[in-house]
């Protein structure tokens, strides 16, 4: 059966299946996950998601759907978007929806929606989500499942249109913004500002802060994504030479100068957010160019600023070939002319 793409609310849509892009931990997320977990019952979706347990990347679990108009959910862990190495973003992204929709059928379902994954917080571009999914999709097109991809915004749908013949697409579901009550506001919903302060900002003709909004609420989004998600990520995404979790985080914590207690506290604790050196020098473990480390130092809290230190270890990640020149001793070159600065080494526990 062929897929088809609307636009609408996903809490909304009626099928077996729901999907949510699930935070790898057994909590609520923000944005989309956090609407289906109101819709659905909080408390009672929370005390489920919580019999799953933890979610490596590209793995699943299923819960009842409560009460959304569904039999079940499935919480799929996705993944974030790499910059430097695209095409395995896609292909981990593509497997994603492939398993989701092998596991409906074992569940015997007839139908099921899919939000646009990975493209609010995990930060895929809108253009390369769609057509990620609408590719996966097809390799079902001979099953009798009912494949709906469900998008919400209007980069969501324009994007959409350019995967899908227009007749497929539900224009007319989705009302324009300004128009939307307020449970309807924001690029996904529901945004999550208080509903006090928005009415303070709505006049009888609308919404006059609606550009402001929208970029607003992707910096929530973004800002949703915890140290350790970001962290557990790159750790699960890095290549080393042994498919041993332990040999590669050895590998890791070794190349980044620290103890392997420390890295363990910061591999299992998600609440836990080491000092910005650390954090620092597991980048370097990790092997991270500067955009990633920035985005890394972001999720602590913290960022690179002017001092010596900073401007050192930030020339050596721009320099494309550092890593692949000096592999898991990176670390001790930066240390060495640190020293000849007089500053302070990385790692060691900083």
């Amino acid at each position: 059966m062929a897929f088809r793409i609307i636009r609408n609310d996903i809490t909304k849509v009626a099928a077996d299946v729901i999907v949510n892009s699930a935070n790898p931990r057994p909590i609520c997320g923000g944005s989309t996950e956090a609407h289906i977990y109101d819709v659905a019952g909080y408390d009672d979706l929370l005390e489920a998601r919580q019999k799953v347990g933890h979610l490596e990347i590209g793995q699943l679990g299923v819960t009842s759907a409560f009460n959304l108009p569904a039999k079940n959910i499935i919480h799929i862990s996705c993944p974030w978007w790499n910059e430097t190495n695209p095409e395995e973003s896609r292909e981990v992204l593509s497997s994603c929806y492939t398993a989701v929709v092998e596991r409906a059928k074992k569940l015997k379902a007839k139908s099921i929606a899919f939000p646009l994954l990975s493209s609010g917080v995990y930060r895929f571009p809108k253009d390369v989500a769609v057509e990620v999914a609408t590719t996966a999709f097809q390799m079902f097109e001979q099953d009798s499942i009912e494949i709906i991809l469900v998008v919400y915004d209007a980069e969501a749908f324009d994007a959409a249109k350019q995967y899908s013949p227009v007749d497929m697409l539900a224009q007319d579901v989705a009302k324009p913004l300004h128009a939307a009550p307020i449970e309807e506001w924001g690029d996904e919903p529901p945004c999550s500002l208080p509903r006090r302060a928005l009415r303070r900002s709505i006049s009888k003709c609308g919404n006059p802060y609606e550009q402001e909004m929208k970029e607003i609420n992707r910096i929530i989004s973004a800002c949703e994504a915890t140290f350790h998600d970001f962290f557990i990520e790159k750790v699960t995404q890095f290549k080393c030479g042994s498919t041993d979790s332990k040999k590669r985080n050895a590998e890791i914590y070794q190349a980044a100068n620290i103890d392997r207690k420390l890295f363990s506290k910061v591999y299992s604790k998600d609440n836990y957010t080491p000092k910005k050196y650390t954090v620092i020098a597991l980048g370097i473990g990790l092997r991270l160019d500067l955009e990633n480390m920035e985005q890394m130092l972001e999720a602590a809290g913290c960022s690179f600023n002017s001092s010596k230190r900073d401007l050192v270890i930030k020339y050596f990640l721009r320099q494309r070939d550092f890593y692949k020149k000096h592999g898991r001793f990176a670390i001790h070159v930066i240390n060495d002319v640190l020293q000849i600065y007089h500053e302070d080494i990385l790692g060691q526990n900083d």
